[in-house]
């Protein structure tokens, strides 16, 4: 399954990367077109309960299997904490395939000092990764960005071959050989 994760990044689930900050479950973002997106849950929601039961009341096991399910039958219940948003809502998924997209975002955003900044949110080293990150680095490269930022704060790691790729990528002539 491992294997089959790295080489097609598909994988079952919903389609959410979450973090435990102070026992309070977050997600970091969003796979398109996942279980999750077609919810509408967003970045900074919390998810604070599962199936009818507070997050807290319930064990780590059965947190672990309501939040990543191993078959696309499982259907679970979510009670969800939307940021600035009163009341919480309720959404129920069915796990599905997801076929993973490792590179979230790549824009060029201005600066207020008028440099254009290059900007890639590359969340898995991944063999799926290859393609969108040479087109994101050659359109970056086609518009003449002054700096480049590589967001790998949600980074799981993976493939060497593709740290290498990006790195001689960036370093392009100058690393060639060493």
């Amino acid at each position: 399954e491992i294997d089959g994760y790295f080489e097609a990044g598909e994988d079952v689930g919903f389609g959410y990367q979450l973090v435990n900050q102070n026992n309070q479950l977050r997600v970091t973002y969003v796979q398109p077109n996942s279980p999750a997106d077609q919810q509408q849950i967003k970045r900074g929601a919390q998810i604070v309960g599962l199936n009818g039961t507070p997050i807290g009341q319930l064990s780590r096991d059965a947190q672990v299997a309501a939040l990543y399910p191993t078959s696309s039958q499982t259907v679970t219940r979510f009670e969800i904490k939307e940021v600035g948003v009163a009341t919480n809502r309720f959404v129920e998924m069915k796990a599905a395939t997801v076929t993973t997209q490792p590179v979230l975002q790549s824009k060029i955003i201005t600066t207020p000092e008028n440099r254009r900044l290059g900007y890639i949110v590359f969340t898995d080293h991944i063999a799926t990764a290859s393609d969108p990150l040479v087109n994101s680095l050659r359109t970056f490269k086609e518009q003449g960005i002054d700096d480049l930022v590589i967001d790998l704060r949600y980074n799981g790691g993976g493939y060497i071959y593709i740290a290498n790729e990006v790195a001689s990528m960036i370093a392009g002539a100058k690393a060639q050989g060493k």
